[in-house]
């Protein structure tokens, strides 16, 4: 939200926050795969009611409530009622940021499959295909986001797989693995820069190994250190539908406020609200 509202309003403190978002983006895939792994190995029948709990209730229901608000709004703002009609079309439900909603929707199902029927090659099969689909993005034009931290989800699946071992590596090595993992992002997103987007080097495999080194050193940071206050219990139980609503605060303040300050507060502000009152309205199956 800070990146978007950065990006978007010019505001220099805030800007750089854009340039990472796609590193964050990584750390929530990361998370996203790791908590599935965890999810199918401690609890009995997992996946019975996957489709409906995961998939429709865990993220489906709440982004298409906000994208109908979102075209409803527009329809107000414009008078053109033939947007209606986006209410029914895929293509724009997914577009915009939403387009980590249609990832995180195939990285499910290609979970779910996964471990219906190759359980025990997952890690692996997760890997491949990762990169398969980056490829291919990559190759079709899509956005940079769509593929710019795509080895993330399977990383994620990594460090559960091997938990064990990586604590028992990390009392040895902790300060050079945080230190690798650090300088690594760095010469990654300097090597973007350098080459620049028509690059596949700079652009597909530098994104991609950035957003895999910044997720690993946040895992093993918060490894050690333990973070969490009520804010920030507050934000993570909130955070799924902080990332839906603040692209329509951020369309709604728009050239609005004539103050960079008050535009960021009146976003925060409404987004943190009707994020509170999505939540209560539908209350979404954790874990």
């Amino acid at each position: 939200m800070l990146g978007h509202i950065g990006g978007d309003s010019g505001e220099i403190l805030l800007y750089p926050n854009r340039k990472a978002g796609i590193l964050f983006v990584g750390v929530f895939f990361a998370i996203s795969g790791y908590g599935l792994m965890y999810s199918v190995t401690a609890k009995s029948g997992y996946l019975d009611h996957f489709f409906t709990k995961r998939i429709l209730r865990g993220i489906l229901l709440e982004a298409y409530l906000v994208y109908a608000l979102s075209v409803i709004v527009n329809i107000c703002r414009t008078q053109e009622i033939p947007q209606l009609i986006y209410l029914i079309d895929p293509r724009r439900f997914l577009s915009q940021t939403n387009w980590y909603i249609g990832e995180l929707l195939i990285f499910y199902l290609w979970f779910y499959f996964s471990v219906k029927f190759w359980r025990s090659k997952i890690l692996v099969s997760t890997a491949i295909f990762s990169v398969f689909l980056a490829v291919v993005m990559f190759v079709s034009g899509m956005s940079i986001p769509w593929y710019g931290s795509t080895l993330c989800f399977a990383l994620g699946i990594c460090f559960y797989e091997i938990r064990d071992r990586l604590e028992v590596f990390l009392s040895k090595y902790y300060i050079r693995i945080l230190l690798t993992e650090l300088l690594t992002t760095g010469i990654m997103i300097l090597l973007f820069y350098v080459l620049g987007n028509d690059s596949i080097a700079g652009n597909l495999i530098a994104r991609n190994i950035a957003s895999a080194a910044f997720t690993a050193f946040c895992f093993c940071l918060l490894g050690k250190i333990q973070i969490g206050n009520k804010v920030s219990f507050w934000l993570g139980k909130y955070s799924y539908e902080i990332y839906l609503i603040h692209p329509l605060a951020i369309g709604w303040f728009r050239n609005k406020t004539g103050n960079s300050f008050l535009y960021a507060t009146a976003v925060i502000g409404t987004t943190l609200i009707c994020s509170w009152i999505l939540g209560k309205l539908i209350p979404r199956k954790k874990g």
